[in-house]
């Protein structure tokens, strides 16, 4: 599933992976998929506002077992598979107990408490036996966190003000001065996950002065990307072992949307009005079918060598650099005459890093055979074709 434009959530659609079969690699698993959670960065990923990969949305999925390769000997075919619907739980356990070290003398705020893996987390401390404030965007939300979590008025606040910060550092005891405008609100020695990625894809500073108290900021990212198998094994193995002991639910509500409807599943979480989980289900329904569109015949490059774009990303340069980017190329270098100040070059920049590939930005007059040279002979790998 993708969007074939940034911004236009009608443009969402099915699409083939690859243009032919291919063989199951030893240690993986066929799912036939029956239900896909989205997650809020597939709204930021397809609204442009967080750089990705726009064509691979809803990652999070379960489904039934149609086929396993011989190595693999814990699953079988026909064997129900809801092991990657678990993200929201994945990204709470590891924040909570590898990063925050969450233990029952801590204090706790978690944003957005309301949400898949605001209810995750909220479980997770609660059962960790920690003191937990929650921060919610409206009224029922706040209803939400009092009739499910117990938490009482004084340990709920408005996430849509500043005024929340102020209030916690009352509730806490803690000095008003603590309130810095990045980390908000951490005692001495506190801890800081950020699990979001504008922040830290727009390249926003922080105040060092902050990290005279023995404060820590840690950042997460279980997306498949990133986080290595053996690690998702031992949180999965954990999330089961929480799951067994009743220590921790399923997340609900649950608000399911057709596959037909997806266009509108993902209006429905970017207005961020949502309590809970969004799905993407017909349940068992075998009648439900979708349009699928045929992958493109693949554009191999290679991984050692430079692509140089001669222009600029202005315009149809930087569509091209990104497209480079997405399809494979892991170097590219551009060659400029007026430099890459531009705000919508900085921005292409930053979506080409963020999909894994370097870029060499140059200046130079390609009119001028000692300047083109000049520039030339900066580019990190050799070239390996010039557009």
């Amino acid at each position: 599933m993708g969007a074939e434009r940034l911004g236009d959530l009608d443009s969402i659609h099915y699409h083939e992976v690859t243009a032919e079969p291919v063989e199951l690699e030893d240690g993986h698993v066929e799912v036939e998929v029956y239900a896909a959670g989205l997650n809020y960065k597939d709204v930021v990923v397809t609204m442009g506002i967080v750089p990705g990969d726009e064509r691979e949305l809803g990652g999070a999925a379960a489904g039934i077992v149609t086929k396993v390769s011989p190595t693999v000997t814990s699953l079988e075919v026909g064997q129900r598979e809801a092991a990657t619907l678990c993200g929201v739980y994945l990204t709470s356990i590891y924040s909570w107990f590898d990063m925050a070290l969450v233990s029952s003398h801590k204090t706790v705020l978690i944003h957005s408490a309301a949400g898949g893996v605001g209810i995750a987390s909220m479980q997770l401390a609660l059962y960790a036996g920690a003191e937990v404030f929650a921060a919610v965007g409206s009224p029922d939300k706040r209803e939400y966190i009092k009739s499910t979590f117990g938490l009482s008025d004084d340990h709920i606040f408005n996430s849509r003000n500043t005024d929340f910060g102020d209030q916690i550092l009352a509730a806490t005891g803690g000095p008003r001065d603590m309130l810095d405008e990045s980390f908000r609100v951490l005692a001495d020695g506190g801890i800081m996950v950020e699990i979001g990625k504008k922040d830290i894809l727009d390249r926003n500073s922080l105040a060092m002065v902050a990290f005279d108290r023995n404060i820590s900021l840690r950042a997460v990212d279980m997306s498949h990307q990133r986080a290595p198998d053996d690690l998702i094994a031992r949180l999965m193995a954990r999330l089961f072992e929480l799951l067994e002991g009743r220590h921790v639910k399923p997340i609900n509500p649950v608000h399911i949307f057709s596959f037909t409807d997806v266009a509108n599943a993902v209006r429905y979480l970017r207005a961020g009005k949502h309590i809970g989980k969004v799905v993407i289900s017909d349940r068992l329904d075998p009648k439900i079918s979708v349009p699928v569109r045929r992958a493109p015949k693949v554009v191999h490059f290679r991984d050692n060598v430079t692509y140089l774009i001669v222009g600029g990303l202005r315009g149809l340069c930087g569509a091209l650099a990104i497209y480079l980017a997405k399809s494979g190329a892991k170097h590219l270098a551009v060659i400029s005459r007026s430099g890459h100040s531009d705000e919508n070059v900085r921005s292409i920049v930053k979506q080409i890093r963020a999909l894994g590939s370097s870029i060499d930005l140059l200046t130079a007059d390609v009119t001028r055979p000692g300047d083109f040279q000049r520039a030339f002979n900066q580019i990190t790998f050799p070239i390996g074709g010039i557009i």
